[in-house]
C-alpha cells in the first residue's frame, strides 16, 4: 500500500525477490526430497534458508515496530526456525545415506546440531531475532525427549546448546530493555 502513496521505501516491494525465491526453492524442495535426491534437497533447503535471512535482513525484522512485527516478522521467523531445523535433519539424511554417520555417529550428530546451535546464536545476537532461536530450542528439546538416555554425550551436549541458546535470549532481551530504555 506505501508504494501507491509514493512511498515506496516502506514498501514490501523492495522485498519481493527473497520473497519470490524463497517460495521457489520452497516447491523446488519438495519436488526433489519426495523424488528422494537427498543431496539436491540439502542445497535447496539451504538457498531457501540463505534467502529466508536475506528477506528478514531486507525487511528489517527484528528493528521495526510490533505491528509490522506481529503481522509480517513473525511469520517469517518462525518460518525460518523450521527451515534451520529442517536444514539440519535434511543435511543428517544426507550423511547418513552417505555412510558418514556409520563410523563417527556420535561426533556428527554433536557437530550438526552445533552447527545450527550457532546459526540460532547468530540470529539472535546479531540480528535480534529470537522466535527462531525458540523454534530450535524446541527442536531440541523433543531430541532431548526422544533420547531418554542422560549419561550419553549427545544428550549432554544438547543440554549445553539448549542452555547457550536461552542465555543468548536472555542476553538479547536485556539489551533490548535497556536500549528501548535509553535510545528511542
Amino acid at each position: 500500500m506505501s508504494y501507491f502513496k509514493g512511498n515506496p521505501q516502506k514498501s514490501l516491494t523492495p522485498t519481493f525477490i527473497w520473497f519470490s525465491l524463497s517460495n521457489v526453492l520452497n516447491g523446488l524442495w519438495i519436488i526433489v526430497w519426495t523424488q528422494e535426491m537427498i543431496g539436491v534437497s540439502v542445497l535447496v533447503i539451504f538457498g531457501l534458508l540463505g534467502a529466508l535471512i536475506f528477506w528478514a535482513k531486507s525487511l528489517q525484522v527484528g528493528s521495526k515496530n510490533r505491528q509490522f512485527y506481529v503481522f509480517i516478522g513473525l511469520p517469517i521467523c518462525v518460518y525460518m526456525g523450521w527451515i534451520i531445523v529442517a536444514s539440519v535433519v535434511n543435511a543428517s539424511v544426507w550423511f547418513y545415506q552417505n555412510d558418514w554417520f556409520i563410523q563417527q555417529e556420535l561426533i556428527m550428530t554433536t557437530l550438526t546440531l552445533t552447527i545450527a546451535t550457532f546459526i540460532f546464536l547468530w540470529l539472535s545476537v546479531k540480528r535480534n531475532l529470537l522466535v527462531p532461536t525458540w523454534v530450535g530450542i524446541w527442536a531440541l528439546v523433543a531430541i532431548l525427549v526422544k533420547l531418554k538416555n542422560p549419561e550419553s554425550l549427545v544428550f549432554q551436549s544438547i543440554t549445553v546448546l539448549v542452555f547457550m541458546l536461552l542465555i543468548s535470549n536472555l542476553i538479547v532481551l536485556k539489551n533490548k530493555k535497556y536500549h528501548s530504555k535509553y535510545f528511542n
